[in-house]
This record gives C-alpha cells, sequence and structure tokens, in this order.
C-alpha cells in the first residue's frame, strides 16, 4: 500500500535520527514499499515479512545492491576470506564509509518496524507475529552492541523528539533484549489468536521459535561471561537443565536463499559476489584452507564443500604476485588458488582461477574434480543457506562454557558432538551436488578425522589448550558465518594459530567504527578508536 504524502515529511526526519542519507529514500520505490509505513496504513504480515528479510541483509548482506552485511567485513578479520590490504583501509568493508546501509536496515527496517509490528500485534492479538518481531528485534540490539559498542538506543526511535539520540550502554541494551525474549517467548506460548504469518525460518513451529529464543540467551550469556560468570552459569545451567533450545539440526536457525536472480535478487550473497561471469571477487583465505587441508591425519571431510576450485592450474608468474616474499603460504598448493590475510598485492586477472565458496553455505558447487569455471558449473545456484545459530554451535558454546565456568555436561561430549553434527549438516546440505562423486567422504574418513581432532583434545596439557583445541574446532564448523567467529576471537583469544597479517594492518578491531552518516548528522557522537573494546570484552588477549 501507497505512503500518504502527508507521511513523507515524518519519514525523512526519522531516517535524519538513523543518520541515514534522505537522498537514497526519495524514489518511488520506498513510496510504494510496504516495509516503510506509517501506523494508519500498517500490515502485520508486511511488516514483519520486511523485517525478516532487513534482519538477514543487516547480517548477511545484499550484493546484489552493493551493500555489505556485518557477516562479509567479520569473515575477513577472521580469516575466512582475504582481507586486501588494512583493517579500515580504502579497501576495507570495516570503514567508516561501508556501514551506512547497516544503520539503515538495523534501526529502520529492524527497530522502527518491529516497534510498529510488536504494538500493532499486541493490539491486535497476533501473538505469533509479536514474538517473531521481538526475537527479531532482540538479536539486532544484540549484533548492534556486539560490533560497534555502545549505540543510539533508549534516546533512538522517536522521531523528531530527539534528532541526536545518545549512546546506551551495551550491558542496557543486552538487558532490554533479554526482557524482549522473555516476552517473546510467552507470545509463542500464548496461542495465534489473530493468526499466522509468512515465517521464513520455521515455517510457523512456534516450539523451534522458542528454542531458537532460548539459543539466543544461551550465546548472550556466554558472551557475558567474562564480566559476570556466575550469572551466566546459572542461566546456562537453566537453559541446559530444560532440555528447551537447539540441540539438533532439525531445528537449526537459518536463512534459506533461492536461485531467484532478479526482482529482486534472492540468492545467496557469496554466491552473488563469485559466481560470476568474471570469475570470483574474493579470495578464500590460504590460512583458513590449510587448515582445512593440513592439520589432521586426513583432510577436513567438509573441504569440497566449502572450497571449490575452479581451475586444476598451480598459480605462477603475473598470477602469483606473492611469489618470492616471505609470506606464510602465499600458495597452499593442489590447486587451491587464495590469498595470505591482509595481502594486497595487485590483482592478476585470475577471477576464473581462484577459488570460491562451495555449496556450503552459499549454494554453489561441490568439488568433484570437474574445475571448470563457477559460471560454468553454477552449482545449486545460490540456493545455500546463512547459519545463524545452528546445533553444532551450541555444543561448541557448552562445551566452553563447561571449560569456563564449569556448567552441567561434558567437555568432550560437547565437543565430539559439535564435530560430527557440523560434518552431518554440511553433507547433508550438499548431499544433491555431490551425488555420485567418488569424493564423497566415507564413514571411515569421518572417523579418523574426528579421531585426529579428540587426540588434540587428549593430548592438551591444560583446560587453556583444551579451550584452544575446542574453539578451533568451532571456528571451522563456523565457515560462512564469520559474526560468530569474530565475537568467538574477541571472548576467547583463540584459535591461537591465526595467521598475523603479512603487512602492517593496523590494530585488530575490537569493534567496528561507527558509520559516518553517524558522526556527520549526530552530534552525540564522534568517531571512536578500533580498539576500544566493547562492554563484555575484557579479555587481554593482543588479537593482530
Amino acid at each position: 500500500m501507497k505512503l500518504k504524502m502527508k507521511n513523507i515529511g515524518l519519514l525523512l526526519v526519522t531516517l535524519l535520527v538513523f543518520s541515514y542519507s534522505c537522498d537514497n529514500f526519495i524514489d518511488m520505490d520506498l513510496l510504494d514499499n510496504p516495509n516503510n509505513v506509517t501506523e494508519a496504513d500498517a500490515d502485520v504480515n508486511y511488516l514483519l515479512n520486511g523485517i525478516q528479510v532487513r534482519f538477514v541483509d543487516f547480517m548477511a548482506g545484499k550484493p546484489a545492491d552493493n551493500q555489505m552485511g556485518l557477516n562479509s567485513s567479520a569473515m575477513e578479520a577472521t580469516r575466512m576470506i582475504n582481507q586486501f590490504g588494512t583493517y579500515t583501509g580504502p579497501f576495507s568493508r570495516m570503514r567508516a564509509t561501508s556501514s551506512s546501509s547497516l544503520w539503515e536496515w538495523s534501526y529502520m527496517r529492524v527497530l522502527k518496524n518491529s516497534e510498529l509490528l510488536i504494538k500493532l500485534a499486541d493490539e491486535g492479538g497476533f501473538n505469533y507475529h509479536a514474538g517473531m518481531g521481538k526475537v527479531l528485534r532482540a538479536f539486532t540490539m544484540v549484533n548492534l552492541v556486539d560490533f560497534f559498542g555502545d549505540v543510539p538506543y533508549s534516546e533512538a526511535l522517536i522521531g523528531s523528539e530527539n534528532l541526536n539520540p545518545g549512546p546506551t550502554s551495551g550491558q542496557e541494551i543486552y538487558n532490554a533484549a533479554f526482557d524482549l525474549i522473555e516476552s517473546a517467548i510467552a507470545d509463542f506460548n500464548a496461542g495465534v489468536p489473530g493468526g499466522l504469518p509468512t515465517d521464513y525460518f520455521y515455517n510457523n513451529n512456534a516450539t523451534k521459535w522458542i528454542k531458537m529464543a532460548n539459543t539466543l540467551k544461551l550465546k548472550m550469556y556466554l558472551q557475558t561471561r567474562l564480566i559476570n560468570a556466575s550469572e551466566s552459569k546459572s542461566a546456562i545451567n537453566s537453559i541446559i537443565s530444560s532440555g528447551n533450545y537447539i540441540s539438533n539440526s532439525d531445528d537449526d536457525f537459518q536463512f534459506q536463499y533461492s536461485t531467484v536472480a532478479a526482482n529482486p535478487d534472492s540468492r545467496h550473497p557469496e554466491f552473488i559476489n563469485n559466481y560470476l561471469a568474471q570469475g570470483g571477487a574474493d579470495y578464500m583465505s590460504n590460512y583458513y584452507m590449510d587448515l582445512l587441508i593440513n592439520h589432521k591425519s586426513i583432510r577436513d571431510p567438509r573441504l569440497r564443500y566449502f572450497i571449490y576450485r575452479q581451475t586444476v592450474e598451480e598459480p605462477s608468474g603475473d598470477d602469483l604476485p606473492c611469489s618470492g616474499k616471505d609470506y606464510d603460504f602465499c600458495y597452499v598448493g593442489d590447486s587451491y588458488w587464495g590469498r595470505d590475510h591482509a595481502d594486497e598485492d595487485g590483482v592478476p586477472n585470475d577471477g576464473v582461477k581462484r577459488s570460491l565458496m562451495g555449496i556450503y553455505p552459499a549454494g554453489g558447487a561441490f568439488d568433484g574434480d570437474t574445475y571448470a569455471a563457477g559460471n560454468i558449473n553454477p552449482g545449486a545456484g545460490g540456493a545455500g543457506i546463512f547459519p545463524i545459530l545452528m546445533s553444532s554451535y551450541v555444543k561448541f558454546m557448552l562445551a566452553e562454557s563447561k571449560l569456563t565456568m564449569d556448567v552441567s555436561g561434558d567437555t568432550k561430549t560437547y565437543y565430539e558432538a559439535g564435530i560430527r553434527e557440523s560434518i552431518q549438516k554440511v553433507m547433508s546440505f550438499g548431499a544433491e551436488q555431490a551425488a555420485g562423486s567418488p569424493f564423497i567422504p566415507t564413514a571411515d574418513d569421518i572417523e579418523i578425522y574426528v579421531s585426529d581432532a579428540l587426540d588434540k583434545y587428549d593430548v592438551a596439557a591444560d583446560d587453556g589448550e583444551k579451550l584452544d583445541v575446542v574453539i578451533t574446532e568451532y571456528y571451522i564448523a563456523l565457515f560462512g558465518n564469520g559474526i560468530e567467529a569474530y565475537n568467538t576471537i574477541r571472548r576467547t583469544g583463540f584459535p591461537s594459530t591465526l595467521q598475523a597479517p603479512v603487512l602492517a594492518a593496523g590494530p585488530f578491531p575490537r569493534s567496528y567504527l561507527f558509520p559516518s552518516n553517524l558522526v556527520d548528522r549526530n552530534s552525540s557522537f564522534s568517531q571512536k578508536q578500533v580498539t576500544e573494546t566493547v562492554f563484555w570484552d575484557n579479555n587481554s588477549t593482543t588479537l593482530q
């Protein structure tokens, strides 16, 4: 439904509050957009549809519109894909000018619209809509704090009453998020007198939403364990004893992309970035590929699902600008064509040669030694997933919780379950693309890998070394989710083997720079340093 013209002025004022350029909004597409409406024009179904999509865009990005999400920059910082140059330099996705879209998606499209959705849903008895809106709102608030620190909240979302909303402490925002989650659980338990929405995550299964909400709490309590271990331990034990959290892959919280390429492009962001006519836009990380290939007696069973090789050629000459330089890898071998962390050497014409993100999670190709360019072998055509909270992740979180806070359960049991569930998830997701290939991992391959991983845990000298082993396997399982990798590395300081930048990349970002539009338009904010930590991060480990 179309926005009434009398409301456009209010919309523009609101956009200024959220530090986003109004120039980007004065177009007919947004005037017709039912996801940016006033209360008089609003429909709870349209609102919720838009909130779900923008929540995912905020996290995963929308490269079809040349807009980044949290995930792409976090994958670079955490060595899943190559970071080109310094952390905040001209090519970085972490620089202040890169994150303006994050502010619009999070504040305008999720927080502001969810506020309206919740009000209308509560008034109309749309309990399920309200529950979903509250959970996605809480998750967005948590992500803003985890990446940016103290951000506008208590003074935000009130339009012309305050054009320069000041920061709210991260702890206060977390507390508000906990309250929202509890309220959402009550909504899901209250039935659906107002009817069911379109649910892109759980297809209207309230039981799964409640498990996800409890798992989000578990993640938040683990995140804050460094500043309040006793509270975190008690809360996590309560969640464990309830059994009402994501404990198997049927309950995984993920977003499913499609193969639709236009109006709008609904394929996985990393597929859009890399399965191009001109070849891949990103380089895979040599460090990460080496971790999959060379750190057990057998290659990681997920390797051919994670990484797709476009060519059997070995890089040399102009295709290997790092040659002769004192890099850790430069080239890891066997046609796995990537770059070392922060390598900013000139880019050769190798788009159809560099290795790509594969079938999992990007919906690309399974590597069956076909060695065809990604635009010729597009695999699943972009019908990948964005893995947000998976059962395997939860097992590793519980292993960390046991080692650091002595919560209920057994660390090694959690650790082994995390590995096995990750491998099973990846192989199941890629089963159709891998069908008939002689390179599908066998049961023996998996057992050898798991045995090697358990041996590493057993020989670790103390709990600190054991945590390093656990987090390293968690880091591997997180492939495609740089957000949780970024949080985990700051919280634990592990994996200890993370490759140092091959050039002076600047200090590792303990938080992101504020978006430039925020500091340019909001007098309550000035730009901060990336060395500033968020409220839960008092980890003294020096990261680089």
